[in-house]
């Protein structure tokens, strides 16, 4: 899809351990600003999860992220934001497969990578259509992408930090990826967050969902997961070259910078 001197020439913004990463990397750089690029979109939908962490808010980014995460921020209907996605994507990705899911939509979007021999790849656009609400407020950030294989730049709607971090609590309980724990521990190491402001956004998101998480749940939830080899291993080949992580290190900054201030 993209010739392989593009790719090694992406691999200064996207220093990830494979070609086939660097590759998505460069596929998602240019699908957000594609979208974003027009203003349509910010009024439609604003962008979270990893790939806003790491593109935005982590300085040189601390690990690879292959989705991209949108939330319908309005109360309309959804096509006109699929017909914006579409018009901005099919051309040059093709026409993705579409899948219900409980709380938003998946688009997927299928292609071949340039490296030999070439695999199958894809784009995993996720929508989440109920929490159409901010916290702290919506953030305009601006996304620059300069590559001989695309160039062009956009504003991204999305949240402030903390904001962000607190839905990351809810992920880190929720389900079983190790990346979780990691996005929360390298924000509290290198990031200016506040982790009352991320609990309290955190508390936001659990009543707007009718849920509960007690601090003791939370603990042993975290407690469990750390006997887990996959959980603790899974997040190896996603990191920076050269960046040292321990998960026995984040769990006990979690402990003692996050689970004393969520209410038991």
């Amino acid at each position: 899809m993209i010739p392989q001197s593009y790719i090694d020439a992406w691999r200064s913004e996207a220093p990830w351990s494979s070609d086939l990463q660097v590759e998505q990397d460069l596929v998602l750089a240019r699908a957000v600003a594609e979208l974003f690029g027009d203003d349509r979109a910010r009024e439609l939908v604003a962008m979270r999860g990893g790939t806003v962490l790491n593109k935005f808010y982590f300085s040189g980014g601390s690990r690879y992220s292959e989705d991209i995460d949108l939330v319908k921020i309005t109360s309309g209907k959804a096509g006109p934001l699929f017909d914006l996605i579409r018009e901005k994507l099919d051309p040059w990705l093709g026409v993705p497969k579409r899948e219900v899911a409980e709380a938003g939509i998946k688009l997927l979007y299928r292609f071949k990578s340039e490296a030999e021999p070439a695999v199958p790849m894809r784009l995993k656009i996720e929508i989440n259509m109920v929490e159409n609400f901010s916290v702290l407020g919506y953030q305009d950030l601006p996304l620059t992408v300069h590559s001989d294989w695309f160039d062009g730049s956009a504003t991204v709607r999305t949240y402030a930090l903390d904001e962000l971090l607190g839905t990351k609590i809810r992920a880190l309980y929720q389900r079983r990826k190790g990346r979780d724990l990691f996005d929360l521990w390298y924000a509290l190491v290198n990031c200016d967050c506040d982790p009352q402001q991320m609990v309290m956004c955190f508390g936001k998101y659990m009543e707007h969902g009718k849920g509960r998480i007690r601090r003791r749940d939370l603990l042993a939830n975290l407690e469990e997961k750390l006997l887990d080899r996959r959980f603790t291993t899974d997040i190896a080949s996603l990191l920076r070259t050269g960046l040292a992580y321990d998960p026995a290190m984040a769990f006990e900054l979690i402990s003692e910078k996050i689970i004393p201030l969520i209410p038991d």
